[in-house]
This record gives C-alpha cells, structure tokens and sequence, in this order.
C-alpha cells in the first residue's frame, strides 16, 4: 500500500497527515520512494555508518514506538526537506516537549509503556494545559502512600499486567536503598545500589 508518488508521502508525513509509523511502512514498501531519499535529501547525515549508509535504512529503523522516536524521525524527514517549502506539523514537537516537562515534574516516573498511551490520548489544547491534563492522570495512575520514591539511580517503577504498582515505602540498605510496591497480588520489593 502507498500514500501516492514519493515527494506526496514526504509531504504528507511532515505536515501530519500520516503518522510515523505509516511513513516508515512507507518508506520499507516503496522502492520508489527509498531512491527518491537517497537520491534528493539535501545532506547526509553524518550517523548513517550503522545502516550501511542508506538513508532510508535509518529512517525505517528509528523506534516510532515512544514520544521521542516520534520527534526524531519527523525533525530529521523535516530537515532534510524543509526546503521545499512542507509546513511542519508541530503535533510532534509539542508531545516532545510535553514528555520533557512531564520528566521534570513528575521525576519519580519512567514507565514508557504508561506514560506513551497518556500523551497520545492528550486533546489539542495548549502546552501548558496538556502538563497540567497529564500531571493529574500521573498522580491518579502511579499511587504512593505517603510520598513518592525517591530514586538514588533511574526511575524503575513496578508494574504488574500492566498497571503500575502502588508504591509504599522506601528504606536505606547497606550501600543502597529498598522500593516497596504493592498491589492486589502482594508485594514487589526492589533494591537500587549507590
């Protein structure tokens, strides 16, 4: 299946008429359109030694599944044709910078699994309100007692069948510290080491 003639799928990905991971079904279907990269991309990015120096190799392999793979892919397909003159869909942007300052307000957390359902499922309203929106679904999903963790190495909290654990406790170990969750089925304890 192909969106059209390969500048059309181009376009069509860069002002968000077709999602990433359309673009990169694209992109490994269409003959047509991997010469039209290779051949019309205003530059070759220099980190192409990986996929054998096929532009559209790369493309296809950056992981679309979470927010920043997302961004990279449409900043990258963007740069590489901006000027031809494709207005750029900020939808990809925007999620970006919203996943960024959800890490800074909510540090505790790092579950990708969660957090990428959230941000895809956020109205289109301004920056700001999608913050406040997400903030409120992430204290509403990853419950604590008393306080949430506070992670002497990166965030690691427990999920179990997909929903994320309610954290109870945390309690210095020697040369590091306990993370107790717990839920329906009992309790997970896991230890993070300085």
């Amino acid at each position: 299946m192909t969106n059209g003639d390969e500048k059309t799928v181009i376009k069509n990905f860069i002002e968000g008429k077709i999602s990433p991971e359309d673009f990169q079904n694209e992109v490994v279907l269409n003959d047509a359109l991997q010469n039209y990269l290779e051949s019309n991309a205003r530059y070759t990015p220099r980190f192409l030694k990986e996929s054998g120096d096929k532009l559209w190799v790369y493309l296809a392999c950056i992981d679309v599944s979470y927010v920043g793979g997302r961004y990279d892919l449409h900043a990258l397909v963007y740069e590489l044709f901006k000027e031809d003159g494709y207005k750029p869909a900020k939808k990809y942007a925007d999620d970006f910078r919203v996943y960024l300052k959800l890490l800074d307000a909510v540090g505790y957390v790092d579950c990708p699994e969660i957090t990428e359902g959230l941000i895809r499922d956020l109205p289109p309203v301004k920056l700001s309100e999608k913050v406040k929106i997400l903030k409120a679904k992430i204290k509403e999903i990853f419950r604590y007692d008393k306080n949430p963790p506070e992670w002497i190495q990166e965030p690691d909290w427990q999920c179990r069948n997909g929903k994320p654990m309610i954290f109870k406790e945390q309690y210095e170990i020697p040369d590091g510290c306990r993370y107790v969750f717990y839920d329906d089925e009992g309790e997970i304890a896991i230890e993070q080491y300085y």
